[in-house]
């Protein structure tokens, strides 16, 4: 894959970086200096597009195979039950209506579990996921294969990675990646209001990045501090914006494996449980308020604790059965 210069980036639209990537034209990553990062991410892309790839779906089968669509979902599907195994702690929510979900996210593991549920138990309707830059270059092969499965995905730049950047990157690169992320967060935040419009699924992590416990600290958990970012706060506003009478958002806690690792977790099974439906009447009265982050995060604390994992809770929590705030 080219470099782009900085200059041919500046001078390119958002959504033309955007299908570049798609097409696999260059790297942003390489093309800005931020090597590391995509090196990080080569051992993950090459798991997960191995996944896809052994359940024998190649482009060239898609050419020759009317059928493909539907072959790649159930394939892959299969082969999420065996490598990426979920128990499902009581029922999942089918409003006739779109969804978003929101999850904590201690891991990788879990968003190859919402993928397997995403494509077994919504095949019926499509499900958007933000994807960080790394994340969504190294899964660039196989973008089109996940929109076959009704599984569509949007680059974004999170604030622990901008921060990461910032470490290699001289002030006119940094001047240029805050440029992008804005440019893909209006995107994607505009890709929400469609799937809200459209009935489908929302499926994405409030903390916008992987991180350990559902609050950052004490004060995030009792109140006493605002949480950053206001990521279910973001998606409420894009959504009441729609105008759509009826959207639900659905917290749902995710538990991994004892003693898990920071990866995927293959082969390991991940207990998931959803909560009950805040109706968009709610979340704008609460954004509002500027309650719903908090609401929505100790929903899925409480979750936690009635699943026994209460030390996802909070950085230094044990699982003792502490209660967090209301």
């Amino acid at each position: 894959m080219k470099k782009l210069s900085l200059g041919e980036i500046r001078g390119s639209s958002t959504e033309a970086i955007e299908l570049g990537l798609r097409r696999r034209e260059f790297s942003l990553l390489q093309s800005l200096g931020c090597h590391k990062l995509r090196a990080e991410m080569n051992l993950t892309g090459f798991v997960c597009r191995t996944i896809v790839f052994f359940a024998g779906l190649s482009r060239r089968r898609r050419s020759k195979d009317a059928g493909w669509p539907l072959t790649a979902q159930r394939r892959i599907g299969g082969l999420l039950r065996k490598v990426a195994p979920v128990e499902v702690v009581g029922d999942f929510p089918h409003p006739e209506h779109g969804m978003a979900l929101g999850f904590n996210h201690p891991s990788l593991g879990e968003i190859l579990r919402f993928i397997h549920i995403s494509i077994n138990t919504y095949g019926y309707r499509r499900n958007l996921y933000p994807v960080n830059l790394p994340w969504y270059e190294a899964l660039m092969p196989i973008v089109d294969i996940l929109e076959a499965c009704d599984i569509y995905i949007m680059p974004i730049i999170t604030p622990s990675t901008k921060s990461k950047m910032a470490k290699a990157l001289d002030g006119e690169r940094m001047e240029i990646v805050k440029t992008l992320a804005n440019g893909f967060n209006a995107r994607y935040i505009k890709a929400c209001g469609e799937f809200a419009k459209s009935g489908d699924n929302i499926w994405l992590a409030p903390s916008a990045t992987r991180q350990r416990s559902v609050f950052k600290n004490d004060a995030c958990c009792n109140g006493t501090e605002n949480i950053e970012p206001q990521t279910m706060s973001l998606l409420a506003s894009s959504v009441a914006r729609t105008k759509v009478e009826a959207f639900d958002f659905y917290p749902v806690a995710a538990v991994p494996p004892r003693n898990f690792g920071r990866g995927l977790n293959l082969f390991k099974t991940y207990q998931v449980t959803f909560g009950k439906p805040i109706p968009i009447t709610t979340a704008k009265e609460k954004v509002r308020e500027r309650k719903f982050e908090h609401l929505f995060l100790t929903e899925i604390a409480h979750m936690l604790i009635g699943m026994h994992a209460s030390y996802l809770i909070l950085p230094d929590n044990t699982d003792d059965g502490t209660k967090p705030s209301a």
